[in-house]
């Protein structure tokens, strides 16, 4: 159950470039599009992640970043996918070092 919200941030981590390079050019509402892709892999996640009340503090503050990145229009941190690759890094460390807390 696990490996899924990881398996969606490490998906959108890497795909945020080629999308972003392919759709450039073609999208009319960036801030739509930005606000869309942050919000789908974080509410993805919710359900797989609400049995473990530890990490979802951390990983609604990242949605909460992608957020307040879209505001400020700092499209780049989302669209190089580092806002989705650093989530799923924080899961896997989290629930790598939670047997040894």
């Amino acid at each position: 159950m696990l490996m899924v919200p990881i398996a969606l941030f490490l998906f959108y981590g890497i795909m945020s470039p080629i999308y972003y390079h392919l759709l450039k050019d073609k999208m009319s509402n960036q801030t739509a599009f930005a606000v869309t892709w942050v919000t789908a892999p974080f509410l993805a996640s919710y359900p797989y992640l609400s049995s473990y009340l530890y990490i979802l503090p951390i990983i609604l503050a990242l949605n909460i970043i992608g957020y307040i990145l879209i505001i400020k229009k700092s499209y780049k941190y989302i669209y190089n996918g580092l806002l989705f690759l650093t989530a799923s890094v924080i899961t896997i460390l989290f629930f790598k070092l939670l047997p040894y807390i």
